[in-house]
């Protein structure tokens, strides 16, 4: 089994990836505290912290610790101006630099980092360097040329992709969970920042969309239905990617029926 954290400001969950590593034998830790953005200027908050950080876990725990790292601070373009090491000008495209700065401090430790990308240069750097490639289909549903791209030009492929995918008893009850997911998504598209709304309000605001919910936001693929529903469409995205490994994200208002959505998933492919 493996866990997934990637909100480097987040703490709680912070301490529930300890909590699982500490309480268990065999559960990996996908860990993505890593934006180079941040990271390689270390007056930036959590700049050389998360590597030491990531260094001692993969110390008190071999072989359970998989480093993912990224390029967009996956927040607003406001914030991630504030985030440059320069906010006098456009900042440089020198992310290969950057990455090419952490493999080299990271050479001799046990860990392996991972590129996560949605765009065809995340496929050509990751390629480029040997390094396992995780590619966000939630954002960029189409990236299956990327990956082809990917695992023709790296020596040792490996290529995982995160999907976005909710399980219910029904079709119909998952669609309907789905809601607030596509509300939040039109707001953030429109520049509104909202939190994740109830089901009954985001049900009522997609009413005045003029589109099926099932279709909203467009440029998305969110995956939702039965156990049998969902694992069919999951397999079927990893066979056009190729994929190795796959990881599922989503987001809910309810966090019982999230908790109830993993353990469904969960069964479906035991």
């Amino acid at each position: 089994m493996k866990l997934a954290w990637k909100h480097a400001g987040a703490q709680r969950p912070r301490m529930v990836l300890f909590y699982a590593l500490f309480l268990s034998a065999n559960i990996v830790i996908a860990f993505q505290p890593i934006v180079l953005e941040k990271i390689i200027n270390t007056v930036q908050t959590g700049g050389e912290d998360a590597i030491r950080r990531v260094l001692m876990l993969a110390g008190l725990y071999p072989g359970r610790i998989d480093l993912g790292v990224g390029r967009a601070p996956g927040t607003s373009g406001k914030v991630a101006h504030l985030l440059q090491r320069d906010r006098r000008q456009m900042p440089p495209n020198d992310f290969p630099e950057q990455l090419d700065e952490l493999l080299t401090y990271l050479k001799g430790s046990d860990i392996e980092p991972h590129l996560l990308g949605s765009s065809q240069d995340s496929s050509i750097w990751a390629a480029e360097r040997g390094l396992p490639y995780v590619f966000a289909d939630f954002i960029y549903p189409a990236g299956e040329p990327f990956a082809a791209y990917y695992r023709e030009n790296c020596e040792r492929p490996y290529v995982s992709i995160c999907v976005w995918a909710i399980c219910a008893a029904t079709d119909e009850e998952a669609l309907r969970l789905s809601y607030s997911a596509r509300m939040l998504l039109l707001c953030l598209y429109r520049g509104r920042f909202i939190p994740v709304p109830p089901v009954k309000a985001a049900e009522e605001f997609l009413k005045h969309e003029g589109l099926p919910p099932e279709e909203l936001p467009g440029g998305r693929r969110l995956i939702t239905g039965s156990p049998e529903k969902v694992r069919r469409e999951i397999e079927a995205v990893a066979t056009d990617y190729g994929a190795d490994e796959i990881f599922v994200v989503n987001v809910m208002h309810d966090h019982q029926a999230r908790m109830e959505s993993y353990r469904l998933l969960a069964g479906a492919f035991l």
